[in-house]
């Protein structure tokens, strides 16, 4: 009745799990699903793996879960948007537990996710362990469900200053020195998109997403993240930049990218 996996890559089926099955447990990297798809489970609960939880909401919309009543998402990032469009999802009103666990969720996080409370007319508990929310936050929680579980709350900034320093490795200490927001000639945030300009030998443009699971840097190094990648990333944690438009920085990158490793191809062969 309970199936726990564990994966890099895993692809659900119409006939890939057994129909008395209640208790589904998924800690993948990524997850894809062949369409239709129809599931009778009662409980299902997703470790995100340190990514964000936009793309397991926009697979839970493409799924039909007439049964679900217990939804459990954890380890990785969870935003008032996101939250909202789970809410949007006929399955919300069918919820009665809904377990939000170590999603990095703070205070004004939990207080905009409050506004789309009456879409979960059904939930009793709502869990918020291992986030980052202070009293007034859990007070804020039991607007949402009349019982509110919490294990833990960790320090404000822990989870994600945790997550940059493993994306980071090796390129950590080189980039604390650039890690001031005095030294970049710009930076912002659009969307989920924390992009900058960096003027030091030279003037480059990059960006990375909140998740870490998208950057780039128009840098010549080949070594990915770089240090300026890296340093952003440690920017955006620990400071509020400003929100603006990134006005086409991924596609700049990306095309800059594409001539630094052309011309190494090319001195390669020369």
């Amino acid at each position: 009745r309970t199936l726990s996996v564990t994966a890099g890559k895993l692809v659900l089926t119409a006939d890939s799990l057994p129909g008395s099955l209640e208790r589904l447990e998924l800690r993948v990297t990524e997850l894809e699903c062949v369409l239709p798809l129809r599931l009778p489970i009662r409980e299902l609960h997703v470790a995100v793996n340190g990514f964000s939880a936009t793309r397991l909401v926009s697979l839970l919309e493409t799924l039909d879960l007439p049964a679900l009543t217990h939804l459990g998402i954890s380890d990785g990032l969870l935003d008032p948007k996101t939250f909202g469009r789970l809410g949007r999802l006929p399955l919300a009103a069918q919820l009665t537990h809904l377990a939000l666990t170590n999603l990095e969720l703070t205070d004004d996080m939990v207080q905009a996710m409050a506004r789309a409370k009456t879409s979960f007319g059904a939930l009793a508990e709502l869990d918020v362990s291992f986030n980052e929310l202070s009293r007034e936050g859990l007070e804020t929680a039991k607007t949402i469900a009349k019982t509110v579980a919490s294990k833990r709350q960790n320090r404000r900034g822990n989870g994600a200053e945790k997550r940059v320093r493993r994306f980071a490795g090796t390129r950590l200490s080189v980039a604390e020195g650039i890690a001031d927001p005095k030294m970049w000639k710009k930076a912002g945030v659009d969307g989920d998109v924390r992009w900058g300009r960096y003027r030091g030998e030279d003037e480059y443009e990059l960006f990375v997403t909140a998740d870490l699971s998208r950057y780039g840097c128009s840098c010549p190094s080949s070594i990915q993240p770089c240090k300026h990648v890296v340093a952003l990333a440690l920017v955006a944690e620990r400071s509020t930049l400003p929100e603006g438009s990134s006005q086409g920085i991924e596609d700049r990158v990306a095309r800059r990218r594409a001539e630094i490793e052309a011309a190494g191809f090319e001195d390669v062969m020369e």
